[in-house]
């Protein structure tokens, strides 16, 4: 419906509900074919935003990040949770914030589940300041 509304024009209204056809796919356990749509809404948020920060762009960046760990392919996953969390600590001006928090517990949900996997003991890779920041004070904003 929104492709014949705005064709093949790039819209955010096609991008969002790209990135919920993903997500239903997913969770029914087309997981590939999730994957494949959301990169598709992701690939079109960067266009529509550039190389600016947008809280579209991260909220796909994660939704991608956990397909990917739920696939198995942690390193991927890990470095979109990385990039969520990097521009949602900008968009947010590094004060704390339910946005930031939720990728930080992303982020560490899967790096957690990547050290589990190669076997190692599992430690925090990320400045503990950092967490401290986005978590400790996410109640007080």
């Amino acid at each position: 419906m929104k492709r014949r509304l705005h064709g093949d024009r790039d819209h955010i209204e096609v991008a969002t509900s790209l990135d919920q056809v993903g997500a239903t796919l997913v969770a029914t356990g087309d997981v590939v074919r999730g994957l494949e749509v959301q990169q598709d809404a992701l690939a079109m948020k960067r266009r529509l935003h550039g190389d600016r920060d947008h809280i579209d762009v991260a909220t796909s960046l994660d939704r991608m990040c956990r397909t990917l760990a739920s696939m198995g392919a942690l390193q991927e996953a890990v470095k979109l949770a990385e990039e969520a969390l990097a521009m949602k600590r900008r968009l947010h001006c590094h004060r704390a914030h339910i946005d930031v928090a939720t990728s930080v517990v992303r982020g560490l949900e899967v790096q957690q589940q990547q050290s589990l996997a190669n076997n190692q003991p599992w430690y925090c890779k990320w400045d503990p300041s950092v967490i401290a920041t986005c978590v400790g004070r996410v109640g007080a904003t």
